[in-house]
């Protein structure tokens, strides 16, 4: 009796170093410690209660090893043949193995994330400001006689006297109201040309020329003696447009005319710098 009452509080103390050994090692010597214990506990104590083996698989798979050491050192107080507490230290193999590649891969999958934000943080320059968030540009057209095209400080500029351009029923309207219209016998107002230009303020104002501006000029003003439709026109570049203006401001300035239609351009402005010019043709 008090020989086997030794023997048990042997094997008692050979498990709970056998887990506490598997508990404290890491990766591949988890798995020996664990084999070499267990397979030694086997020898000198062949019982376990079966469910408290399974317990302790279940608890060794929820990373409950505290517990399943309990479980397993009560399955060492009951009997069970040599052939089960084997199948149980295949299964601790297994789950142990398991255990190792889940760990392995996981502390891979850390070890990544810190090195991507080890390297996001050194891109990061200390008080680095954010990217703006684009804002969107307020675009304007308007109309108006241009005076004259220049560079000043490495930049291109126009100036231009706004205006108020109209056409067909609308060209009759404004020009009633301006006590422009004409009348024909019936007593109709009507507009020569179909087309009221209205320009009471003749303030002028100086606007930037963007370096990516377009220019379209009607094909009348490129060659007099352009004999095909009016108003068509075509693309040109920033050199010819400021010819072109600048030589008919200098024929308006000559022959003593303010507004010279030859002149008449409608520019479309994002915050406040031309990005687009187009003659607009009058018959």
């Amino acid at each position: 009796m008090k020989r086997n009452y030794v023997t048990k509080l042997s094997m008692l103390l050979m498990i709970t170093l056998s887990i506490d050994a598997v508990v404290g090692c890491s990766g591949a010597d988890k798995e020996t410690v664990a084999t070499q214990n267990i397979s030694r506990a086997v020898k000198q104590k062949e019982s376990q209660v079966k469910n408290n083996i399974e317990l302790g698989n279940k608890l060794v798979n929820s990373g409950k090893t505290e517990e399943a050491k309990k479980a397993y050192v009560k399955a060492i107080e009951g009997n069970v043949d040599k052939s089960n507490m084997n199948t149980v230290l295949s299964k601790i193999q297994g789950k142990l193995t398991k255990s190792k590649a889940t760990t392995q891969y996981s502390q891979s999958k850390q070890s990544v994330n810190q090195s991507e934000n080890a390297n996001n943080a050194a891109n990061v320059k200390p008080n680095q400001a954010k990217a703006p968030v684009p804002v969107p540009k307020q675009s304007i057209r308007t109309i108006g006689f241009v005076k004259n095209i220049y560079e000043r400080d490495g930049k291109r500029y126009l100036t231009i006297d706004e205006a108020e351009f109209y056409m067909g029923e609308r060209a009759v309207e404004e020009a009633v109201k301006d006590g422009k219209a004409y009348y024909d016998e019936n007593n109709k107002p009507f507009v020569y040309d179909d087309y009221y230009i209205r320009n009471t303020d003749k303030t002028v104002k100086e606007y930037e020329i963007s370096n990516d501006a377009s220019f379209n000029l009607g094909k009348v003003l490129l060659n007099k003696y352009y004999t095909g439709n009016g108003a068509d026109s075509e693309a040109v570049n920033y050199d010819t447009t400021k010819n072109i203006v600048n030589t008919n401001n200098n024929e308006a300035n000559d022959r003593g005319i303010a507004d010279f239609r030859e002149n008449l351009y409608w520019i479309t402005l994002n915050d406040n710098v031309v990005v687009q010019m187009n003659s607009q043709y009058t018959p």
